[in-house]
């Protein structure tokens, strides 16, 4: 029998009771006929200063709305990973497993705290100074910068990095994109499996992505700078959140800051035409997946007319709606979809 901390009324008060291990953990000694069981307990969240929660609830409270009732996840030959969800008419797309969006959201926030740093005011002289370094100068600061970054990043999600018939389509295409950008720069990086995991991993930055990429095409991007600007302010419009639409403009400043360099932006525009921008695009499955979600405006539709759309389609195709019981002990992928740690570039 084991022992674990369980708290009283008082946070000042903790006690000690026997109970079985929540969680154990078997190895095999020797010949293998030997097998150690050990269970690594967790204190009451009542020692911590702030709130915690579980991989599992982020996943399943991730923009108030909880996964459904998992039917099947199916692994196709044609790449991708799919789950179907009790009373929904088509599949979703990704598994958002709790210790991938975990390690996600940790070096998601990593890169927005770089942006903010770089839009700060604090830095616009060194930023001068760099935009006006001859480019040799420029392209090893950049990519030292990056290998840096990309060092930090590969501890958190080097476990979950997927092999590349697993990604989904969205984040697959940006991965391409994001490395043949720097590639054109003369830098070989991995960032680009970084920022797809930014949508492999997260549904809410995922479908807002695709739904704002789904307003441009290939020829527009060919003006980048006044296409990223009226793309943000559409996603402004539909985006209800101030702190979120404050921290994507940071972003955006950045961005266009260094598309002003000739050289990015001829580089920018030869990454365009190597990808196929459909891919960003919503599937027909991803529309209605975003019909009954709520804090974001897809498709410039407010979220009653949506929900109003999404009764309608089961009420015609003559299928229930889906019931309201949800599951948040969420299940990880089998290891074999995974791929090995990358090695950092030198």
């Amino acid at each position: 029998m084991e022992t674990r901390l369980s708290h009283s009324s008082s946070p000042e008060k903790l006690t000690l009771h026997p109970q079985p291990a929540a969680e154990v953990f078997q190895s095999n000694i020797g010949s293998g006929k030997d097998t150690l069981a050990f269970e690594i307990p967790s204190p009451p969240k009542e020692l911590f200063r702030g709130e915690i929660g579980s991989g599992s609830e982020q996943v399943a409270f991730e923009d108030n709305h909880p996964i459904p009732i998992i039917n099947r996840i199916d692994y196709p030959e044609t790449g991708g990973v799919f789950i179907y969800w009790k009373g929904w008419l088509y599949p979703h797309k990704g598994l958002q497993f709790p210790e991938a969006v975990f390690a996600t959201n940790v070096a998601k926030r990593m890169m927005v705290s770089v942006f903010k740093f770089l839009a700060s005011p604090m830095i616009v002289l060194p930023l001068l100074g760099f935009l006006f370094s001859p480019w040799p100068l420029k392209r090893r600061i950049v990519l030292h910068s990056l290998q840096r970054f990309q060092e930090a990043a590969d501890v958190i999600l080097g476990p979950y990095y997927l092999k590349d018939r697993f990604w989904m389509l969205p984040a697959k295409e940006l991965n391409l994109l994001v490395t043949r950008f720097f590639y054109h720069l003369g830098m070989e990086t991995r960032i680009g499996d970084i920022c797809a995991m930014f949508i492999e991993y997260d549904t809410a930055y995922c479908m807002r992505f695709q739904d704002i990429m789904g307003e441009t095409d290939g020829e527009k991007l060919m003006r980048p700078i006044t296409e990223l600007k009226r793309l943000f302010s559409l996603f402004c419009e539909r985006e209800p959140d101030p702190l979120i639409r404050l921290k994507f403009k940071g972003i955006i400043r950045i961005l266009t800051i260094f598309l002003c360099l000739p050289r990015v932006r001829w580089a920018f525009k030869k990454a365009v035409k190597e990808v196929n921008i459909e891919n960003f695009w919503c599937t027909e499955a991803d529309e209605y997946h975003v019909l009954p979600l709520k804090g974001y405006d897809f498709s410039g539709i407010p979220f009653i007319e949506r929900l109003e759309i999404f009764m309608d389609i089961h009420r015609k195709k003559g299928v229930p709606l889906p019931h309201h019981e949800y599951k948040t002990q969420l299940p990880n992928p089998p290891k074999s979809i995974l791929s090995q740690m990358p090695q950092s570039a030198e």
